[in-house]
């Protein structure tokens, strides 16, 4: 199979993993609290993700946890903050109209990634995000503009814009991370998996052996 198959079977399970972790929230959250879901997630994952990393990859943990401030901002806004919305969220409305919101979280990253990190956006991104950015409007409104000037909308549409704008502080800190943390296959392994324009380590500084998802180059 071929590095670009690879890729591509990969963005789709991602895609289908992300998916589920909508259906999933939105049914956990009628008998769990998002923060027990949280904790409960992560608790799980952290010794699987902890053997992968120290087995396929040996990092450097000394040098890694000396970055501890910055990786400890990180977590508390990628991993935490930005989940505990997400399931506030699905508890007061569906995942489907949760996961239309989050597409315009992509749009969001690249608007600050121009803004804040002075990337160059050319006609066709510009076109992107604004198609991006309607549809979310048009889901937001549930059709009638008229309802932004009333300042209506419901209360999963509200924790919804606050975990896209948590994710995009999220992956813009990324980007302006420690160079070293940045370049560490390890670490992005550790990261929550990101669209593709806002993932740390697709900076500038990306290695030249980055991951088929992250940066679409073979490994």
């Amino acid at each position: 199979m071929s590095a670009r198959s690879r890729a591509f079977i990969a963005l789709v399970a991602a895609a289908a993993f992300w998916a589920g972790n909508y259906v999933f929230g939105h049914v956990a959250v009628a008998s769990m609290s998002p923060f027990s879901i949280v904790l409960l997630r992560w608790a799980l994952a952290l010794t699987p993700l902890g053997v992968i990393a120290q087995c396929l990859e040996h990092p450097r943990w000394k040098e890694l946890l000396a970055h501890w401030p910055f990786l400890l901002m990180q977590a508390a806004l990628g991993m935490f903050a930005y989940n505990i919305l997400l399931y506030a969220a699905l508890h007061v409305s569906t995942a489907f109209e949760a996961s239309l919101i989050n597409a315009a979280n992509p749009a969001l990253i690249a608007v600050a990634a121009t803004v804040l990190l002075h990337e160059r956006l050319g006609w066709k991104g510009a076109v992107g995000i604004a198609l991006a950015l309607f549809g979310v409007l048009i889901v937001l409104t549930r059709g009638d503009i008229s309802t932004l000037f009333r300042n209506a909308f419901g209360p999963g549409a509200l924790l919804m814009i606050g975990a896209i704008v948590v994710w995009t502080a999220y992956s813009i800190a990324g980007r302006m991370g420690p160079r070293w943390v940045l370049r560490r296959p390890s670490c992005e392994s550790l990261y929550r998996p990101l669209p593709r324009n806002s993932r740390p380590c697709c900076s500038s500084r990306c290695f030249p052996h980055a991951c088929p998802m992250c940066c679409g180059t073979s490994l």
